[in-house]
């Protein structure tokens, strides 16, 4: 049907560049009182460009904000990363299988409550350091594997907060591994304690 078309038409434009900003979108931000001219979006687009971990981020209409979710775009794009999907009127909705889901909801949300309202630039590179952050080099640990098997209840764009999660089982996996690391940290600190202690 036509909703295929639009994903094929967002993910072979995710796969160029990491940024897709949709031919209405600009206008709508204005009308909504924001703003995202050409240097707002070449600075998002370098800023993505430079990022250490894969983020894509797609500005959309209003009229594909019910139509479009952030899973099945990443499954239609096929790369491993981090998806946010952006309204005018500054709505997003997130997916990912690098990190915790909640985690990147949540830097979407502090992101965009940091940037003057309709701010698009700022909200989208702050988006940017913060997923970053997020990224402590051990990448691959949540969610590989899961992609393309999860439900997702509900459809389209979800305003931020509960939104669609990539792999159900990333979280759980993420909790796990980052116990395990600070597991691995503490045991050589408890035998250099005890040598100190004899």
């Amino acid at each position: 049907g036509d909703m295929s078309n639009v994903y094929d038409e967002i993910a072979q434009a995710l796969r160029e560049s990491p940024l897709y900003v949709d031919d209405d979108a600009p206008a709508e931000i204005e009308d909504a009182g924001g703003s995202f001219d050409e240097d707002a979006r070449a600075a998002v687009l370098e800023r993505l460009e430079d990022a250490t971990t894969n983020i894509f981020v797609a500005v959309l209409p209003a009229a594909l904000g019910d139509t479009v979710n952030a899973n099945d775009l990443g499954r239609a794009t096929g790369s491993s990363g981090t998806y946010l999907l952006v309204l005018p009127d500054g709505r997003a909705a997130s997916a990912t299988d690098t990190f915790a889901p909640g985690a990147v909801s949540e830097a979407a949300d502090e992101a965009r409550t940091a940037a003057d309202r309709g701010d698009f630039e700022a909200f989208l590179t702050g988006f940017v350091d913060r997923v970053e952050a997020l990224d402590t080099g051990d990448t691959g640990g949540a969610g590989n594997g899961s992609e393309g098997e999860s439900e997702v209840d509900g459809s389209g764009l979800i305003p931020l907060g509960i939104l669609a999660v990539a792999g159900g089982g990333g979280y759980l996996l993420y909790r796990r591994n980052k116990r395990d690391r600070e597991r691995a940290e503490v045991e050589p600190v408890r035998a250099a304690i005890d040598e100190d202690v004899t």
